[in-house]
């Protein structure tokens, strides 16, 4: 063979360029026909009219617009009759239930007959303060007179003392008569300083049994309010023994049985279940985008394929904190809304408000939801992928006229969903068969959202 091979070699050589020619042009051929079929994957769509929706999409669930959980302020009493069972509806201001009021009304008597003791001991203390007061004025004008008299008594005395020692000639009876004197100028001086003592201490006790009055009015004054209170206190607990809805919908929970010791926790939970709304959260991309009033789409599976209409009715001003439908109730008085930071956490919560009632909703369904931004009817849309810009920058779309024939068209873009962009233009037209290349020629035109 090798002999064989030698002898033939020019033939041999011949033989394997010819077959290296063949494959050569085999692959030629192979690449012309995949050249060929470059466009085979692109897809076209036929350019017509529709309407396009820029929206957010949450998914949530339902809860009551208004929920009152109702507790009552009397404590230590025993449950006498409960009026209503989970599911009964309820109209605002219907008797819930009462408590037994024998307690509450021995507490009441007790209180007024208090009341009307203390009104008495306060009328007593009075009377005497006044009594000592007029004994304090009518002593402090008598010791007033007497110190007065027995001062211009003593005075007299001193003159005529005075005047008799100066009249007097004889030396023995000079001494005498300056006896006499000194001890009248004594008795003047001690009156004299009797008045200003006993004035004063008199006008001081005087000052103390005012101040007695004064002081005794204030402590009855407290005492009777204090008392008066304990009443107010005694007959608010009767009248709360009856227990009334503060608004009208369903009793969603009973946390109370006839003949319990009631201690002070929640009686009922009554829900508007023919207003819902849905609670949701959205992220911090989302909710700038969205305010109260916002048009919102929603689809709850449970309730049917059914699109129920609502509206934005309340967004969150900080992360993590949200205003809460549920308030509570002291004896049929609601109570003013609270915070709750629950299911919160990651996202600001809104609640969108349903306009209508639909009896197959209930509270806690899941909600897809879908809040409008923006819409636009009417108008020539096609998917993102079918517009491109030119190498000289102008936004196009490539269509396919009836021959076949591959050709551009100039557009503006206007408004942008999910999926849709509005295009414009004035060779635009129904019916236009506009392409979506996968690929396209290089250095030809790249899609504008590359």
């Amino acid at each position: 063979m090798e002999k064989w091979i030698k002898k033939h070699k020019s033939y041999v050589i011949a033989a394997a360029i010819i077959v290296i020619v063949g494959i050569a042009a085999v692959f030629y051929k192979s690449g012309r026909v995949e050249k060929r079929d470059e466009g085979a994957g692109q897809t076209k769509m036929t350019l017509t009219k529709r309407d396009i929706t820029d929206s957010v999409s949450v998914t949530g669930v339902l809860e009551s617009v208004s929920t009152k959980k109702i507790s009552a302020k009397v404590s230590n009493v025993i449950v006498k009759k409960v009026n209503v069972k989970e599911g009964d509806k309820v109209k605002k201001g219907q008797k819930l239930m009462s408590f037994d009021e024998t307690d509450l009304r021995m507490a009441l008597f007790d209180r007024k007959e208090n009341l009307a003791e203390t009104e008495m001991h306060a009328d007593m203390q009075l009377a005497s303060a006044n009594r000592k007061l007029e004994e304090a004025k009518e002593n402090y004008a008598i010791k007033r007179k007497s110190y007065a008299v027995a001062e211009r008594v003593a005075k007299a005395d001193y003159l005529s003392a005075k005047e008799a020692f100066q009249s007097v000639g004889d030396s023995t009876e000079r001494q005498r008569a300056g006896q006499t004197l000194n001890q009248a100028k004594r008795a003047y001086e001690q009156a004299q300083l009797e008045r200003e003592t006993g004035n004063r201490q008199n006008r001081s006790n005087l000052q103390s049994a005012k101040e007695q009055v004064i002081v005794t009015k204030n402590n009855n004054k407290s005492l009777m309010r204090e008392a008066e209170q304990k009443v107010r206190e005694a007959r608010k607990a009767l009248k709360n023994c009856s227990v009334t809805a503060p608004l009208s919908g369903t009793v969603v929970m009973v946390g109370v049985e006839e003949g319990d010791w009631y201690q002070g926790a929640d009686l009922f939970e009554i829900s508007d279940c023919e207003n819902l709304q849905v609670y949701a959260t959205v992220d911090e991309y989302a909710v700038s985008r969205i305010g109260k009033g916002q048009e919102v789409r929603v689809f709850i599976n449970a309730a049917g394929q059914d699109e129920q209409e609502g509206e934005i009715s309340y967004v969150a001003k900080t992360k993590g904190a949200s205003r809460t439908g549920t308030s509570t109730a002291n004896n049929g008085t609601a109570g003013s809304n609270g915070y709750s930071a629950a299911g919160a956490a990651s996202g600001y919560v809104i609640r969108i408000q349903l306009k209508e009632n639909n009896e197959k909703l209930r509270i806690g369904m899941t909600a897809r939801c879908s809040i409008i931004i923006e819409e636009a009817a009417d108008v020539f849309a096609v998917p993102y992928d079918a517009v491109y810009r030119n190498k000289n920058g102008n936004t196009v779309l490539y269509v396919e006229d009836e021959n076949g024939t591959r050709r551009e068209i100039s557009v503006s873009k206007g408004m942008e969903s999910d999926y849709y962009v509005e295009v414009m233009g004035e060779e635009l037209k129904e019916g236009l068969q506009v392409l979506m290349p996968a690929d396209t020629d290089e250095g030809e035109e790249q899609n504008v959202n590359s």
